[in-house]
């Protein structure tokens, strides 16, 4: 049985489908800044999948892009259609544990 908050292996985050539009439009994250969007870090953070976007925000960004939910709906598709694409979750997934392995033990001695 999966945690009630675990999400699907094959589900495409929202933060990468985020980057691939921006990318698409030949924008940066501080380019969509000085657009009117959200600032650097929340979109970074949005991009790395460490915060998730609400509805508005997400709608808020497609409109600093002058793009609409099928541009991002056509992201998502893409992104799940891709070929590697979960190869590259557990890639991504391992590098994490591989940092928390690494970082020194704060235990009491």
């Amino acid at each position: 049985m999966s945690d009630p908050g675990s999400k699907p292996d094959d589900v495409v985050p929202i933060g990468e489908a985020l980057r691939l539009i921006r990318v698409r439009v030949g924008s940066d994250q501080a380019e969509v800044t000085r657009r009117g969007g959200p600032d650097f870090w929340t979109i970074a953070r949005w991009e790395e999948g460490e915060e998730t976007p609400s509805l508005s925000q997400v709608a808020q960004y497609l409109a600093t892009l002058q793009l609409n939910f099928y541009d991002f709906q056509d992201a998502l598709d893409q992104l799940a259609q891709r070929p590697g694409h979960l190869l590259e979750r557990l890639a991504t997934i391992e590098r994490r544990l591989s940092i928390v392995e690494r970082r020194p033990d704060s235990g009491d001695g």
